[in-house]
């Protein structure tokens, strides 16, 4: 049912931590009024123009195509300019093309070809004037967000809202 309405669902599971799903369908197109808002059904406002970015240059890097898709345009949508990357080797290329330096690195944690943290821990050592963002869906061990604090990074626990990762965008770039 999920693959029918084009979405996706994540399984994380750890022993003695439990298993947690989280089922991603996306916003409806059907364009039926909603007569007490006003809105069309399936139309959002993806943030207050105080969330809007003004041309800062973010590297994505997410191995899930479609939450890819979804944050590169929930950004670009807000006047952020995104390279994405589905992997940390991709990230590595883009880094070293980019002929203007990135301002913010919007990493996952977990990634098929390393880890988020580390890669991020790499990036601040050649490039020390990047903001890092991390996010994950793992609980525990596996994500690490204890980490993250001492390293000045900052975290975003998945699933959250575009409006919340744009919240978060912006006051780390101010």
């Amino acid at each position: 049912m999920v693959k029918q309405h084009n979405g996706w669902i994540n399984v994380y599971s750890e022993p003695d931590q439990g298993t947690t799903f989280n089922i991603y369908i996306p916003v409806s197109d059907t364009a039926s009024d909603d007569r007490s808002t006003g809105k069309k059904e399936g139309e959002t406002v993806l943030a207050a123009s105080h969330y809007k970015g003004n041309q800062e240059r973010i590297l994505v890097i997410e191995d899930q195509p479609g939450v890819r898709n979804v944050v590169t345009t929930a950004l670009t949508t807000n006047g952020y300019l995104v390279t994405e990357a589905g992997t940390l080797s991709e990230a590595r290329e883009c880094l070293t093309q980019a002929d203007v330096p990135f301002d913010l690195l919007f990493s996952d944690v977990v990634l098929p070809d390393g880890n988020g943290i580390e890669f991020a821990d790499i990036v601040c050592q050649t490039h020390p004037d990047v903001k890092i963002l991390l996010s994950s869906g793992y609980s525990g061990e596996k994500a690490r967000p204890d980490k993250t604090p001492k390293k000045d990074f900052h975290f975003l626990q998945k699933p959250y809202q575009i409006q919340e990762m744009l919240e978060t965008i912006k006051k780390i770039l101010i």
